[in-house]
């Protein structure tokens, strides 16, 4: 008897052995992948070591310092548009700083309110060996020394956003860039600055299917986009109406150019294939509108001078991206320029015969669309 109640005994204990061999080798439970924060303090923990990899921005808010980020991490917001969430930027600073070695995305969701004439980026500063991606963000109202809306020294990425409203000191209104800058689908209007109301750069900078209208420099260079090195490109864009002195200074420096409608060339020397300079004008004097989709745009309309069929931006681009910025469909090719697609559609009229008498005895027409 004894002897079965110790083979029993020596059982369960070889049992217990093996499952508590395996639980230690079972690996502990992940971290979340995403966190939500509703307060600048919250921000700050989660950007800490050790943080999840994606932040959601539950609520607008208002910083109480500026946040540098350290580590690679994706911030994003769920509102209905990009302004519906927005964090201020801090009293007298800019709002975010990417440091080397990161790579940061922001998206759908707004920055305003900086106000710092001695910084460099007044929404966002981006490091030399940092990495940021700006997609359907909404950078709006921020002052800064250099590069009101970002000021990049780093690689940065724009898609599907708007920059307004921003001002520098110095050069670059909406953006200042000293590293390398592409920027896609994406609206820059009613920027300021000394120089390069919209976008000033001294490294490579290109845009496709960008609207650059209504931005403004204080000394005739540049009120558009400004050249000081490096090189800049711009392809199936427009770039017009933007003043300096009261002429128009849409760009400045050598300027490569693909299929783009300028409304002056005064200042600057594009060079490349289908360049067009022709007299536009846009609804709500070019202030950015609610015209559908995640973020603010320029329209062209069929109340656009112009418009429909002859509008100078119309039918123009080839090589077209399948969506504009608000998200809505681009033809395959014959696309609009810039970063809104309008919809020119003639409408359809139908003549319906109609052999019966009305009550009037009288045969008629019924004209519908």
């Amino acid at each position: 008897m004894a002897g079965a109640v110790k083979s029993r005994s020596v059982a369960i204990l070889s049992v217990l052995s093996i499952l508590a061999t395996l639980l230690s080798a079972a690996p502990l439970p992940a971290a979340a992948s995403s966190h939500a924060v509703a307060n600048a303090a919250q921000l700050a923990a989660a950007l800490g070591p050790g943080g999840p990899a994606e932040i959601e921005i539950t609520t607008s808010f208002t910083l109480t310092s500026p946040v540098t980020i350290g580590r690679n991490v994706t911030i994003y917001a769920n509102g209905a548009t990009a302004e519906s969430i927005e964090i201020k930027a801090p009293p007298n600073s800019p709002a975010f700083m990417v440091a080397a070695g990161n790579t940061v995305t922001l998206r759908s969701f707004g920055i305003w309110g900086a106000n710092d004439r001695r910084a460099k980026g007044g929404g966002i500063a981006v490091d030399s060996g940092a990495t940021l991606i700006v997609d359907m963000m909404s950078i709006h109202d921020n002052f800064a020394g250099e590069g009101g809306g970002i000021y990049n020294a780093g690689t940065t990425t724009i898609k599907n956003s708007v920059f307004y409203r921003n001002s520098a000191a110095g050069k670059g209104g909406g953006i200042s860039n000293d590293g390398t800058l592409n920027v896609e689908n994406s609206t820059f209007a009613k920027n300021d600055a000394q120089q390069g109301g919209a976008a000033s750069t001294a490294g490579a900078a290109s845009f496709n299917f960008v609207t650059i209208v209504g931005n403004s420099s204080k000394n005739k260079i540049g009120a558009g986009t400004h050249l000081t090195g490096g090189s800049i490109t711009l392809s199936h864009s427009i770039v017009a109406n933007n003043f300096s002195g009261g002429s128009f200074y849409d760009c400045s420096g050598q300027t490569t150019v693909d299929r783009v409608l300028f409304s002056s060339t005064q200042g600057c020397q594009p060079n490349g294939d289908h360049l067009t300079v022709a007299a536009i004008s846009f609804p709500n004097s070019e202030l950015p509108m609610d015209n559908g989709g995640p973020t603010k745009t320029v329209a062209l309309t069929d109340q656009t001078p112009g418009a429909p069929f002859d509008h100078p931006a119309y039918a123009y681009g080839t090589t077209c991206l399948p969506k504009d910025q608000r998200g809505s469909g681009r033809p395959a090719s014959a696309c609009t320029v810039g970063a809104f697609e309008p919809d020119f559609t003639p409408p359809v009229v139908v003549l319906t015969q109609n052999p019966a008498p009305n009550a009037a005895g009288w045969h008629g027409s019924t004209v519908t669309s």
